[in-house]
């Protein structure tokens, strides 16, 4: 059975399926951590030093201004490196996305919302300073002025509510808060005991029970980020999902 030995510093982000260069014949494994590119044959009885697994490090994947190249061509996703490029098949959209997704933000410090907000905002501006010197205005000062009133108006439309809702909003919320994090918790405890695996367990079994293992490591970062668990809880947890795997 395919497996793969994280660095202690290596944190799992995403998993998906996908051909390497158009071969139909060999489907793969594709893991994204904050430091490699992972492609790991599916249903091989092999281990993931074997010289079919592939492992590219990210500082391999060539940017230029400021954007990797990751490129997404027809039915294809093209990985530029420094000494080869990578061309990649993956049989889910979603999963095509969430690993452009993934690579772009590692690489970049910037989630897709905010470099879509440094998109708008670089239009926006070339856009106003064309209606500034057609019409001789000042946009900013226009939008400012505009901004202070609007903003005015919101910190009182703010405490208005603010004093209606009270402190009972604020318990209630809470509550909801420790019911989701309890939810969550006990979901993770479910996760690792059903890691615990038969050895008489078919191969297709065992892969899946690797790709179980890659789904919750990625649903502990997350949970990571946001602040659900600790980084002491997310280590201990991690360290019990790879001695299980």
């Amino acid at each position: 059975m395919i497996k793969y030995k994280f660095d202690e510093d290596e944190v799992l982000l995403s998993r998906s399926k996908a051909y390497v260069e158009n071969n139909q014949n060999c489907l793969f494994r594709v893991l994204v951590t904050n430091k490699y590119l992972v492609f790991m044959p599916y249903y091989q009885e092999t281990t993931a030093d074997d010289e079919n697994v592939l492992k590219v490090e990210l500082s391999q994947i060539k940017i230029y201004e400021g954007q990797p190249q990751v490129k997404k061509y027809d039915h294809n996703v093209e990985i530029y490196l420094t000494t080869d490029v990578l061309t990649l098949s993956f049989l889910e959209k979603k999963e095509e996305h969430m690993f452009i997704s993934t690579i772009t933000t590692l690489l970049t410090n910037k989630t897709s919302l905010e470099r879509g907000i440094e998109k708008l905002g670089s239009t926006y501006t070339r856009k106003t300073q064309i209606i500034d010197e057609s019409f001789g205005v000042d946009s900013k000062s226009i939008i400012k002025n505009t901004g202070i009133k609007i903003k005015n108006a919101f910190k009182t439309g703010l405490s208005t509510v603010a004093g209606a809702l009270g402190a009972t909003a604020t318990s209630s919320k809470k509550n909801r808060l420790g019911i989701f994090t309890d939810g969550i918790a006990g979901g993770i405890n479910a996760a690792l005991q059903s890691m615990n695996r038969n050895t008489n367990y078919s191969l297709e079994h065992k892969e899946k029970s690797f790709d179980d293992m890659c789904d919750n490591l990625i649903k502990l970062k997350e949970l990571l980020d946001s602040g659900a668990i600790t980084p002491d809880e997310y280590d201990a947890q991690k360290a019990q999902l790879m001695a299980n795997a």
